[in-house]
């Protein structure tokens, strides 16, 4: 059964999320976050994250016929929501029918490719961007918005939101903040994730120098490149016999 009230997000819980976001140091840890609390709202029934990325399947995806190019395309890296009519049943899966979109295709890769949201306040009064009306129907679900990640005018991905209620303007602005604050908090956690994958490779190196300096002292080597030094190795030489 449709509700017929509007959907609205309460002004202190997207506060909260907001701080949060810009407080993930890890880029898996800020999705599952923002699709975790967007989607405990009583009134959601499904979030998505999808990201831009290099094509990878392009042989076997299932929209391989759709796709202008197979370059770049959208994957799927979080999904949050539970089904209505089976109440166990969670919507976590990254690997189903809809883990792909070429750039441009479908209502998710036209939000990638032009850079503009796609909002239907009510998918009974125009379903044309649902694959699946029967679907929505049966899953009570009644609105959807999505809204492009965007960065310093460069699209990252998509933020879409499957709602029970009709969307009204106030949450549209509201989607609209939240999806560009998880784009400044995506490229946040990537750097953030960057300096630790080099601190990594700095203690990997240092640790091999330092094991390398011990083998060196162990059997009597020199390290250095000065003259004098050299001057006193080719005397060693001479009479270490």
């Amino acid at each position: 059964m449709i509700a017929n009230h509007t959907f609205h997000f309460s002004n202190m819980e997207i506060q909260s999320l907001l701080l949060e976001m810009s407080e993930q140091r890890a880029t898996e840890a800020l999705f599952s976050l923002v699709v975790d609390r967007l989607s405990a709202f009583e009134e959601v029934s499904l979030v998505r994250i999808w990201l831009i990325k290099e094509g990878d399947i392009c042989s076997s995806c299932l929209m391989a016929e759709e796709c202008p190019s197979r370059e770049l395309c959208l994957h799927l890296v979080a999904s949050a929501g539970r089904s209505s009519c089976e109440g166990s049943l969670e919507w976590r899966r990254l690997d189903g029918k809809f883990k792909r979109f070429p750039m441009g295709v479908r209502k998710v890769g036209h939000i990638a490719a032009t850079g503009q949201p796609v909002v239907v306040e009510s998918i009974f009064d125009d379903s044309k961007w649902i694959a699946y009306p029967d679907w929505a129907k049966e899953e009570g679900i009644n609105g959807f918005a999505g809204h492009p990640m965007r960065f310093h005018g460069e699209i990252l991905g998509v933020l879409a939101v499957f709602t029970k209620t009709r969307i009204n303007r106030p949450a549209l602005d509201i989607l609209h903040i939240l999806a560009n604050h998880a784009a400044t908090a995506l490229v946040n956690a990537r750097a953030f994730e960057q300096i630790e994958n080099l601190k990594g490779q700095l203690e990997e190196e240092n640790s091999y120098l330092r094991e390398e300096l011990v083998k060196a002292s162990s059997y009597g080597g020199f390290i250095g490149r000065s003259l004098a030094l050299q001057r006193i190795i080719q005397q060693i030489d001479l009479v270490a016999p």
